[in-house]
């Protein structure tokens, strides 16, 4: 079912052995999201809470960008929380913070390394724009903000509108396609310090090569989530089209509990392409059934 690759890189703080890299097959990616909605739902009283704190911080605008800046922190405690998570030790809220009493420092210069590539990034996508010809910080017209929204949509169909969405749809593309590689060494980052004490260089090294060696299941991962996401919504739409008062509930509980399954599916990928056997077996004592070799 998967293949066990040695990897040269050693944790800094535990260089007694060193951290295999898995290659499982591509319909691991589904598993992945199986065994992540498990997760969520034995103990989703708990996921709701935790996610819906963070969701609430997204929002706020300004500190919105702090907490995506420092997400590395709860989630790291939320990997931490996962791997503890058993009948007698569920799931908290505490969790959010607890990686920072042992990982501080780690974590912070996680933070501060992905911040730093973000900031990159942008720069060059905006630079590469520039090259391109266009200039995306003047495309947009002086009067937009005093637009009511019937004249906003009738510039956005307007010839200029169709430039300046099409403008800012290749921006955003481009934008991700710079910005995969950091989300790759980014991805098993958090776990890795805070379950393999791995130095933060190394953690993005190891979940970069991790990613890329299992490309193919990721990939099956991202297609078959948006495809759930898709099929999800659209049943909530009808839903909410029939019983219009369902709607905010029905909608407000679809992004939690997406936003829920993303963040445990960091655990349940992270279990099958950095545990051994010995490890996975105690995973699925504590998961009867979810965590599939």
């Amino acid at each position: 079912m998967s293949e066990h690759l040695p990897n040269p890189e050693r944790p800094t703080q535990n260089d007694s052995y060193p951290i295999d890299i898995n290659r499982v097959n591509a319909q691991q990616g589904v598993k992945w999201l199986q065994q992540a909605f498990k997760l969520f739902t034995s103990q989703i009283k708990s996921w709701l809470v935790i996610v819906s704190f963070l969701f609430i911080l997204l929002l706020i605008p300004g500190i919105n960008q702090i907490i995506g800046l420092l997400l590395p922190i709860p989630i790291a405690g939320i990997m931490l929380g996962c791997s503890q998570i058993t009948a007698k030790s569920p799931l908290s809220f505490d969790h959010l913070f607890c990686a920072l009493k042992t990982h501080t420092k780690p974590l912070i210069y996680l933070c501060a390394i992905y911040g730093a590539l973000s900031l990159i990034i942008t720069f060059l996508t905006y630079m590469l724009m520039q090259f391109l010809g266009y200039d995306i910080i003047n495309v947009l017209p002086d009067n937009l903000s005093g637009m009511s929204t019937n004249e906003m949509m009738q510039w956005i169909a307007s010839a200029e509108g169709t430039e300046v969405t099409r403008v800012y749809l290749l921006t955003f593309l481009i934008y991700l396609v710079l910005l995969l590689p950091v989300m790759m060494a980014y991805w098993f980052a958090p776990p890795l310090i805070v379950l393999n004490n791995c130095s933060p260089i190394n953690a993005l090294k190891l979940s970069y090569r991790a990613c890329k060696i299992n490309l193919i299941p990721f990939t099956i991962y991202g297609l078959v989530g948006m495809l759930y996401i898709l099929l999800t919504f659209s049943l909530i739409s009808i839903i909410s089209a029939i019983i219009p008062l369902l709607a905010i509930p029905l909608v407000l509980f679809f992004f939690l509990s997406v936003f829920a399954i993303s963040i445990a599916s960091i655990y349940t990928s992270y279990i099958q392409i950095f545990s051994t056997s010995n490890q996975m077996d105690e995973e699925e004592k504590k998961y009867p059934g979810s965590m599939i070799a």
